[in-house]
């Protein structure tokens, strides 16, 4: 799902900044946030699966 978000919005960026540098910048940008947002994703699942194992 990550990926697919991520190549959608890479090209995104890339028709939207025609300074390669930049667009390149906020790709990595965006790829670190969308990261950091499912490393979290799978915190509160794994939180959610100890709760039900230990219950």
């Amino acid at each position: 799902m990550i990926s697919a978000i991520s190549n959608l919005l890479g090209k995104v960026i890339d028709k939207t900044l025609p300074d390669k540098t930049e667009a390149n910048r906020l790709k990595a940008q965006v790829a670190s946030q969308l990261i950091s947002m499912d490393l979290e994703e799978l915190k509160a699942a794994t939180q959610v699966i100890t709760v039900e194992a230990s219950g």
